[in-house]
C-alpha cells in the first residue's frame, strides 16, 4: 500500500530543498529526517510522518516548497504475523521526544516588529496582513528542540519576552490572551562574549543564566585546521549538487593552501569560498588556483605635509634627542 508524504506545517510560504537524506529503497522509521529546508530566516530538517520504504522521491535539492506540497511516495512494509501475545509498545523517553522535530532561526535575521510572531505565532486578525491563524517556531518544535542562532544579536528588550516564555514554558500568540504551553530543547549559538555584553549592560543577566545550562565552546576554525579539508569535501558535496556539477576533489595544494589561511569568518566564510570555487570551476579537480582567498589588507599610508603650513609647523617642531 503506498503512503503520500506531505511537507507538514513549517510556518513558511516557500522553502528551498538543501538535502534529501534518503534514498528510494530506504526503510525510513517514524519521524527520521526525510529532507533538509531553508528560507529566508530559518532552515529545519523535516521528519516522516509515519514508517515505511521510499518508493519515489518526488523533489530535488533546489527545488521550492511549502506547507503540503509532496514530496516522496512511501511503501507501506507488509504486515508480520501477529504473535501469540503481542508486546506492550514501549513508550519513548522524554530525550526522545525532544529529538522529534527540529527548528532553527537565526536571532540576527528577525526583525523587531516580527519577532513574537515568529517566535510565538498569531491568530487571524491580530495585524493587517494576519489572513490565517499560524503557530510560531516555539509551537512548531514543540516536543522537539528549537536552534536559536546568533542569540547575541537579540535587542535587550526582546531578551525579557525570551526569558518570560522559557520560564513559564508557554507562548501567547500574537493577538491572543491564551497561554500555549511547549516543551522544547533550547540551543543557542552566538560569536560574541554574553558575560562581556553582560558587563556592558547588552545582555540580560538572568537569561544568560536560563539558557547556560550546558556551555560548549567550539574554538575558531584556524584554531583546528584538521576540520578545514573534511568541511570542504562536504561543501563541495552539498554544491556540485546544487549547481549540478559533477563532483570535485581537492588537489595536495588545495588542501595546504585551504589550511594556510586563517578564516577570521570561520565556516561561513569557508562555505561561501567553497560555493564561489564551485560555480567558477570547469574541471574536477581543485587546486590552489581556484579559490579566490582574501588579500592581505595593505598598511595605510602615512599623509604626508602638503601645505606650507604643514611643512613649516613640522619643521619647527622642538627635537626631543639629546646630545
Amino acid at each position: 500500500m503506498s503512503k503520500q508524504i506531505m511537507v507538514p506545517d513549517i510556518g513558511a510560504d516557500e522553502v528551498e530543498v538543501t538535502e534529501i537524506m534518503v534514498a528510494v529503497g530506504d526503510k525510513v522509521e517514524l519521524d527520521q529526517s526525510l529532507i533538509a529546508v531553508e528560507g529566508d530566516k530559518a532552515s529545519m530538517e523535516v521528519p516522516a510522518p509515519a514508517a515505511g520504504i521510499v518508493k519515489e522521491i518526488l523533489i530535488k535539492v533546489g527545488d521550492k516548497v511549502a506547507t503540503g506540497s509532496q514530496i516522496m511516495i512511501f511503501e507501506a512494509e507488509g504486515a508480520a504475523a501477529a504473535p501469540a501475545q503481542a508486546a506492550a509498545p514501549v513508550a519513548p523517553s522524554a530525550a526522545d521526544e525532544l529529538l522529534k522535530f527540529k527548528q532553527l532561526l537565526d536571532m540576527g535575521a528577525i526583525t523587531e516588529t516580527l519577532f513574537e510572531s515568529e517566535l510565538f505565532g498569531h491568530v487571524k486578525g491580530a495585524f493587517t496582513d494576519a489572513r490565517a491563524d499560524r503557530p510560531g517556531k516555539f509551537e512548531v518544535a514543540n516536543k522537539g528542540t528549537l536552534f536559536l542562532d546568533e542569540i547575541g544579536n537579540l535587542s535587550y528588550h526582546l531578551q525579557a519576552k525570551l526569558l518570560t516564555a522559557l520560564q513559564r514554558r508557554s507562548i501567547v500568540r500574537v493577538g491572543s490572551n491564551t497561554p500555549i504551553p511547549v516543551n522544547i530543547r533550547l540551543i543557542c549559538a552566538t560569536n560574541r562574549d554574553l558575560q562581556e555584553m553582560v558587563q556592558k549592560g547588552d545582555f540580560r543577566e538572568d537569561l544568560l543564566y536560563r539558557i547556560n545550562t550546558i556551555h560548549v565552546e567550539i574554538p575558531p576554525l584556524r584554531e583546528r585546521p584538521e576540520d578545514i579539508v573534511p568541511l570542504t569535501e562536504i561543501f563541495l558535496s552539498k554544491y556540485t549538487k546544487i549547481y549540478g556539477k559533477t563532483a570535485m576533489c581537492l588537489s595536495l595544494d588545495a588542501k595546504e593552501k585551504l589550511k594556510a589561511q586563517p578564516w577570521f569568518g570561520n565556516i561561513r566564510e569557508l562555505e561561501h569560498t567553497i560555493e564561489k570555487a564551485v560555480i567558477i570551476a570547469e574541471r574536477s579537480l581543485l587546486d590552489g588556483n581556484d579559490f579566490d582567498f582574501p588579500r592581505a589588507k595593505k598598511k595605510p599610508v602615512t599623509k604626508e605635509a602638503t601645505t606650507l603650513e604643514e611643512i613649516d609647523r613640522k619643521s619647527t617642531r622642538p627635537n626631543s634627542s639629546h646630545t
